[in-house]
């Protein structure tokens, strides 16, 4: 049977419209959303091709690819010298080498996630890697690794590792340097460098910000190893797995960004870091520019990137500020000197004489931040503690640079309001004297709401001599002045080793722990020049657990990091409220 022609024009018509609707790229219509990436199906030459002449590389994909800018994106060992080009059409990914073909040479490309499909724009799921050979051999050695990160103890992932030849790389001086190799780490930390000839390499880690493949800018983190060097071995016949820790780098000193006067004989520093446990040495300088040493200071308390000093001369005459051995927890030092400008001040502090009191859990004290040196002794019956109706509560003071400490006696009474008393003759330098008495609201905890722990931080049986500094956060503050309300309670202590805390808020407190392998009583980053690992921070697994009204003992804290077995074990308690005092 024969089909009239204008049968024949529908379908031919019909035909087209099918045929150009399956060519069509839009976006299907109902079902699932896409949520996959494009995969590699297929390259020519093939992986692992022998004796490559073509410098055309196609790699093949599961579905259309979003247009763009993926040069990027296209890492080729040897490095060339030109860069490729690269180009997108439809579901090719083609790849067009510049420079002529090295000679018996083992070429390794790797594609990066970020490329992506036409319709959902999602990424592909990891990198690719594929290889060939201009000559006979395709180099077949390779070893793995895994990045942690050394703060958060979590896999590091989409991590830049960079590979250069070992001799190549002089005194770790890797800034703005292309590797011969890289590759990305996956999400759970893992990367595997593949098609490797015998010898030695150096290994880093790069969270690459700019996508320049190199170690451009200081605030990118890095990754290091226990020993960069890695040799690679033709009869190795065991992969090589390498363990990486990343962090940020810190290699400049401190810096002082302002001197301010809060009244004429105390000064506010403002540091660019938090202060360390080592103040330097400061001095206030004349006209003459004679110094004068500065003996009494305090870090702030909600800011600890504020240092109050008090002047040995008055305001009028000091002229500058000079910091020698202004170090950070690295060691990185730096000596400044600042001048001071006689008419700024700290506004909101200015006139005043103290800062908001707080409780410090740890000592069992209530403590008043000074804001002017005082002019009265511990003794001095001026400045006492007394409850709502203006009854003495028993305690000591102790007066440590610009803080005044108010030790408690006895057990406090929950609930109940209490005040810090300064009559009219408590006297402050450089503050006017007043001609009335001051009452400063304190918040007490509630002891029935309290607890205390005491128990031992073990030794590390395998390092014996490393120490740890452990950090138990807890719950948020209920109560307290503007400041310190909301803020999670911190405690610190140092192991290994007993500990004893007589009042903590109950509640739930996480703890933390840092390896203190330098000793300093603080978390200390790595470093590249000089090649120094960062040390570990990480959090156990278990919880301790704070019992109002109730003395918790025989508390085992077990520091052990990324093996399941570190935990805070709490083996016996019984109901007594600890007793007070320092």
């Amino acid at each position: 049977m024969r089909i009239s022609g204008i049968r024949m024009v529908i379908f031919l018509g019909l035909l087209w419209a099918l045929l150009n609707a399956c060519a069509n790229i839009g976006k299907p219509s109902g079902g699932e959303k896409d949520s996959r990436g494009p995969e590699v199906l297929g390259v020519i030459p093939p992986p692992g091709a022998r004796f490559v002449q073509d410098r055309e590389i196609v790699f093949y994909f599961d579905e259309f690819l979003k247009s763009g800018n993926y040069a990027k994106e296209v890492f080729i060992s040897p490095l060339p010298r030109v860069r490729p080009e690269v180009i997108v059409l439809n579901k090719k990914l083609i790849l067009r080498l510049k420079d002529e073909l090295l000679p018996n040479t083992s070429y390794v490309i790797t594609l990066g996630k970020e490329i992506k499909d036409f319709n959902e724009g999602n990424k592909m799921s990891s990198s690719y890697t594929y290889a060939f050979s201009t000559g006979a051999q395709l180099d077949s050695l390779s070893f793995r690794g895994r990045v942690i990160s050394a703060w958060e103890s979590k896999p590091q992932e989409g991590m830049t590792m960079m590979l250069f030849p070992a001799d190549s790389v002089k005194a770790d001086s890797i800034f703005g340097r292309r590797p011969v190799y890289a590759v990305e780490t996956d999400e759970k930390g893992f990367f595997e460098f593949k098609y490797l000839r015998p010898g030695n390499y150096k290994v880093y880690g790069v969270a690459d910000v700019d996508g320049d493949y190199s170690y451009s800018q200081e605030k990118e983190a890095i990754a290091l190893t226990n020993n960069r060097l890695v040799e690679i071995k033709t009869e190795d016949s065991l992969k090589l797995l390498l363990n990486f820790l990343s962090f940020v780098q810190d290699s400049k000193g401190p810096k002082v960004k302002s001197l301010k006067w809060v009244n004429d004989q105390v000064f506010r520093v403002e540091a660019s870091e938090k202060w360390s446990a080592k103040i330097p040495s400061i001095n206030v300088l004349d006209s003459l520019g004679v110094q004068n040493n500065v003996k009494t200071f305090r870090v702030g308390i909600s800011d600890p990137t504020l240092l109050y000093c008090v002047s040995p001369i008055p305001r009028g005459m000091a002229r500058s500020g000079e910091f020698v051995g202004l170090c950070d927890s690295l060691g990185n030092q730096s000596d400044t000197t600042l001048k001071f400008n006689q008419d700024v001040w700290v506004k909101e502090e200015q006139g005043k004489w103290s800062a908001s009191p707080y409780f410090d859990f740890s000592r069992s004290a209530v403590v008043l931040p000074l804001l002017a040196l005082p002019q009265f002794s511990s003794g001095d019956t001026s400045v006492r503690l007394v409850d709502s109706v203006g009854k003495d509560v028993p305690s000591r003071k102790e007066i440590v640079g610009l803080d005044l400490y108010i030790y408690l006696k006895n057990k406090p009474l929950g609930g109940k309001k209490h005040y810090i008393y300064l009559d009219s003759t408590a006297n402050f330098s450089g503050i006017a004297k007043r001609d009335s008495t001051v009452l400063i609201p304190v918040s007490i905890p509630d002891p029935l709401k309290m607890g205390s722990i005491s128990g031992v931080i073990q030794e590390d049986s395998v390092r014996p001599s490393i120490k740890f500094v452990v950090k138990l956060t807890g719950p948020p503050l209920a109560s307290g002045n503007r400041k310190e309300k909301g803020k999670n309670v911190e405690f610190i202590l140092f192991g290994p080793g007993p500990f004893m805390i007589p009042m903590m808020p109950a509640g739930t407190y996480q703890v933390s722990v840092v390896e203190d392998v330098d000793g300093n009583g603080v978390l200390t980053p790595g470093s590249l020049s000089p090649y120094r690992l960062p040390e570990v921070s990480f959090t156990l697994p278990d919880p301790i657990e704070v019992k109002g009204n109730w003395d918790t003992k025989n508390v085992q804290i077990r520091p052990k990091r990324n093996s399941g077995e570190g935990k805070a074990a709490t083996n016996s308690g019984k109901k007594v409220v600890p007793g007070l005092g320092k």
